[in-house]
């Protein structure tokens, strides 16, 4: 395995911190790999997921969201918006090193921001969803014990897993008026549903309405007892793995 520390600019000139894993030989396709919300691309899941695509065959080009792990940027203007143009940027530049993505995957927030960019790359083959909700308001829950706050000030700061985030009301806003559901019945390829049935961070009535929305051809695969986060059982990230190889690879031979 190849690991390879790379930048690429967003569309607003911010450099995003990246990391190319690969297999010594040549890929049998390449994958983008979009994390959850206020994670990074080095969390554990990500990470050992990415190894584990790697050992399949599979190069995973993974990133950090504007303001986020080491990028530059502020994280309060980053907005989801913002998160849709950060993988169009990974798809153009991963397209100009190499090969455009075959495998669009994102976990919790990161699936959802796929979801809704997946029709724009013709070149994929498939789409897979991690613990994602069905619309991006639901992480507005994170800041409920803030909304007093962002209706007094427009700004406020919020604590998750011991890292404050400053936030402000319009970040909140931008999470709504998404039609979700026309962006997953314009998927033309492949969806992967995976969640967690007792997910408590994303309910498993968001996967519900993921799948229901999209076209065939589609799949879901309940990750009883995984954890929103993989954490239950390391053995759950190269299951995850596992199941996006075995998929794609029906599509790239």
């Amino acid at each position: 395995m190849r690991s390879e520390r790379i930048t690429f600019k967003n569309r607003q000139g911010i450099d995003l911190a990246a990391r190319f894993d690969r297999p010594d030989d040549e890929p049998a396709a390449y994958a983008l790999a979009a994390h959850c919300f206020t994670c990074t691309k080095d969390i554990p899941a990500m990470h050992r997921i990415s190894v584990a695509l790697v050992e399949r065959k599979i190069g995973v080009l993974r990133f950090d969201f504007t303001g986020l792990g080491h990028n530059g940027g502020e994280f309060a203007n980053s907005g989801f918006k913002a998160n849709l143009d950060d993988i169009r940027a990974a798809v153009a530049y991963l397209k100009e090193r190499e090969a455009a993505p075959q495998i669009l995957f994102g976990h919790s927030l990161g699936g959802t921001a796929m979801l809704a960019t997946a029709p724009e790359v013709e070149t994929a083959v498939l789409i897979a969803t991690l613990g994602s909700s069905y619309q991006p308001t639901h992480a507005s829950h994170f800041f409920a014990d803030a909304l007093r706050e962002l209706e007094t000030c427009g700004v406020a700061t919020l604590t998750l897993s011991n890292r404050s985030f400053t936030v402000t009301r319009e970040f909140v806003d931008e999470l709504q008026g998404h039609d979700m559901a026309a962006a997953i019945r314009a998927i033309k390829t492949h969806l992967l549903v995976l969640h967690d049935p007792e997910d408590e961070v994303v309910e498993i009535e968001n996967a519900r309405m993921i799948y229901e929305s999209a076209r065939h051809p589609k799949s879901f695969i309940a990750l009883p007892q995984s954890g929103h986060m993989l954490t239950n059982n390391t053995l759950d990230a190269e299951y995850v793995a596992a199941l996006i190889a075995a998929t794609a690879h029906r599509y790239v031979g």
